[in-house]
């Protein structure tokens, strides 16, 4: 039996985020499941040479602007001819960028086109609209909060959830030092409770609101250091300033360290004694897996990706986003009941069991056989929640 030939299509040759990651852990673990895979960059970057040393084949295809016509029109084509001459059965784009260029070039050479949704389309997106009526034979997406939006977009279209994946080796606290030894590492004061959240500096991801709950915490224990590690967003540099205006607002420098952009989350993480993700519809949470991984007790928010990963009270704790009072709750309840502490700690690391590399590759793969072999579409099929239920 000859291999399927599966040829995916990405914007962009550099990891920015959890996006990219997924493809390369799909890539990694997809090996040697009678599939040929090749790669097509719309960019140069470090991800084209690091796919190449995992034996794919991999071509750039410079797309340059979207709004270019011309230029649109002649990276459809040579999308159409590299299908053709390599006899590619199904074509992937990786984020909607890349469908409006492969989805298009696939049904053209009359091939099945799959896409994968890693945010929330918005109607009052240009690029999500067209993305979205593009033909497809199913979306793919990283929880029900996109999922959702998906289906809004475009009914016709099937859509399947796929969570995404961690990496358990890298983010397993058996491989790690100690939290102690490894606030030594860091220069975090050894004997402060810390807490902590990791996060790109946007206002949806809720660092304003760890912010906020930090008086209430202080007060029932005076001795707690809070570190802020994630990096400035360039379309929100504004939001960095206002973080920094709020910790001198709200009298909190001794407290609060913000260390900016760090490779070595795991680490920062394994120092901590718990940690907070407070975003606003998330559409999945990586990190709070990572953290499940290391062992950690969780705060995460309650709407989106966060809600399909954590059972409140048993491997985790949910609350909403932007109310600072129920956040301040959740961690003085946390830290002040041990046993609560331990038993979320013990069960969030077997929950993240259920996000390893090799376990989302398997059902992503499987999925996109399934609806590469399907020769009509279901188009009442309902949002699939299947492969990833708790």
């Amino acid at each position: 039996m000859t291999n399927t030939k599966i040829t995916v299509c990405i914007p962009v040759a550099s990891q920015r985020g959890g996006a990219e990651l997924a493809l390369m852990q799909l890539l990694q673990e997809g090996r040697d499941r009678s599939i040929d895979w090749d790669v097509i960059y719309f960019e140069d970057g470090t991800m084209v040479e690091a796919t190449r040393q995992l034996g794919i084949p991999v071509q750039v295809i410079l797309s340059g602007r979207l709004r270019n016509l011309p230029s649109y029109l002649r990276t459809v084509s040579k999308l159409k001819k590299h299908y053709k001459e390599n006899k590619t059965d199904i074509a992937i784009g990786w984020m909607s960028m890349a469908h409006l260029y492969s989805g298009v070039a696939a049904y053209q050479c009359r091939i099945p086109a799959m896409w994968f949704q890693m945010g929330s389309s918005q109607r009052n997106n240009t690029i999500d609209r067209l993305t979205a009526a593009v033909p497809a034979k199913v979306t793919f997406v990283c929880g029900k909060l996109p999922g959702e939006a998906q289906v809004q977009m475009n009914q016709k279209i099937p859509v399947k959830v796929i969570h995404l994946a961690v990496d358990l080796n890298k983010n397993n606290p058996d491989q790690l030092p100690s939290p102690v030894d490894m606030r030594a590492k860091l220069g975090i004061p050894g004997h402060a409770t810390l807490i902590g959240m990791v996060s790109r500096l946007q206002r949806w991801k809720g660092v304003h609101t760890l912010l906020k709950a930090m008086p209430d915490v202080i007060s029932q224990y005076p001795d707690i250091h809070c570190v802020i590690v994630g990096g400035e967003h360039s379309r929100e540099a504004e939001y960095t300033v206002y973080l920094k205006s709020l910790i001198n607002e709200l009298n909190l420098a001794s407290h609060v360290s913000m260390v900016g952009y760090q490779k070595n989350t795991e680490e920062w993480m394994q120092a901590m004694d718990l940690v907070i993700h407070a975003s606003d519809h998330e559409p999945f949470g990586m990190v709070i897996v990572e953290a499940m991984a290391l062992g950690k007790p969780v705060i995460a928010g309650s709407k989106g990706g966060p809600s399909e990963i954590i059972t409140d009270g048993v491997d985790g704790l949910l609350s909403e986003y932007d109310d600072h009072k129920m956040l301040a709750e959740n961690i003085c309840r946390i830290l002040g009941d041990h046993e609560l502490a331990e038993n979320l700690a013990v069960n969030a690391r077997k929950r993240a069991q259920h996000f390893s590399t090799e376990k989302y590759a398997a059902r992503l793969i499987e999925s996109i056989l399934q609806y590469g072999r399907s020769s009509v579409k279901k188009l009442d099929e309902p949002l699939n929640t299947e492969a990833t239920t708790k």
